[in-house]
């Protein structure tokens, strides 16, 4: 309890003699902090847009009815980074010979000829691929034809080159199939809407693809480069230190001819080194928090859930612990010996 006693009332004498200097290194820590977090919140943005494309699975049952399912397309297809949506039947996978509830966000990207249906079209009509109208033997433009095929009869709207091989709308499969899977394609980063759309219905669904950067190895090697390089900006703050620490020198001198050792000593000078640190840290982090959602949305950072940050705010913590036990280590013993010498 001295010690701590100690810490505080040495902290109060350098607000109070030197409130330059100790604006100065609470700034600094408040600053590198929040850049901290800035940074690797930009970092990961950039990750998840240039690495993955954000992909969720869907699982619906019996209990969902075709209302909810509808509105569901509806919420998925209004996201601004829509790029796929894959409706298909329990089992049955995403093979050639199955209709697929498939709507594209980017189709001019593998369009060969005609046009493909709209996102609320609930009239049979298909789109299909340049390699299934081959098997089933029509080896020409068939866009606007009829055709039978699984029983139904659909207008073909137009024919692309990619994977799936006949896709229907999603609106018109709800009404027509067994929705058991959807798989959907993002070209970003889930939004907090579509995620809180999910979590509040009674769907269960699965992010695949994308779901934390902290997975991914390359990720934490960079991460951590960066946050060496923003400890470089407390090299300011510690020399800020070490000019208080000089100031105390007669203060450590009284301790030590009243019997502080060494080790106590040594915790007074880390402690309130990183009870600055950690007051500024916890700043820099409300201030934070309290702007990554208005900035997520502008796509300056990554604006998700909070709790992605914890483990960088954790490092971040760790960095200056490392620092203040340096530093009480080095102040204790310089200045002991000092004295030492100025006593022989």
């Amino acid at each position: 309890m001295k010690i701590i006693k100690l810490i505080f009332i040495n902290i109060t004498k350098l607000i109070r003699e030197s409130r330059s200097v100790f604006i100065f290194i609470l700034t600094g820590i408040i600053a590198s902090s929040f850049g901290i977090l800035f940074y690797s919140g930009y970092f990961m943005y950039n990750h998840y847009n240039t690495y993955y494309a954000c992909e969720v699975d869907i699982t619906t049952d019996s209990n969902n009815s075709s209302e909810e399912l509808k509105q569901l397309v509806k919420t998925i297809i209004s996201e601004s980074s829509f790029n796929t949506l894959v409706m298909s039947e329990k089992d049955s996978g995403f093979s050639d010979t199955d209709v697929l509830g498939v709507y594209y966000g980017k189709i001019e990207n593998f369009l060969l000829t005609g046009s493909e249906y709209t996102s609320d079209e609930t009239n049979p009509i298909a789109f299909l691929s340049e390699d299934i109208v081959e098997q089933l033997d029509y080896h020409r433009n068939i866009t606007n034809e009829n055709i039978v095929y699984d029983g139904k009869t659909f207008t073909v709207s137009g024919i692309h080159r990619s994977f799936y091989a006949f896709c229907v709308p999603p609106l018109y499969y709800i009404e027509n199939y067994d929705v058991n899977n959807i798989h959907i394609e993002l070209d970003d980063i889930i939004s907090d809407n579509l995620r809180n759309y999910l979590d509040s219905s009674d769907i269960e669904y699965r992010i695949t693809n994308n779901e934390s950067p902290f997975n991914s190895s390359e990720f934490i090697i960079s991460l951590s480069l960066i946050i060496i390089i923003f400890s470089l900006s407390f090299v300011n703050i510690l020399m800020m230190f070490s000019f208080w620490n000089i100031k105390m020198k007669q203060t450590f001198t009284v301790y030590y001819i009243y019997g502080c050792s060494r080790l106590k000593k040594f915790f007074i000078v880390s402690g309130q080194m990183f009870f600055i640190s950690f007051t500024g840290t916890i700043i820099g982090s409300i201030l934070y928090a309290c702007v990554y959602k208005p900035l997520g949305k502008l796509k300056i950072v990554y604006s998700d859930d909070i709790k992605a940050y914890i483990p960088i705010f954790l490092i971040i913590l760790a960095v200056l612990l490392a620092f203040s036990i340096y530093w009480g280590i080095k102040t204790s013993l310089t200045q002991e010996k000092t004295f030492i010498l100025k006593e022989k």
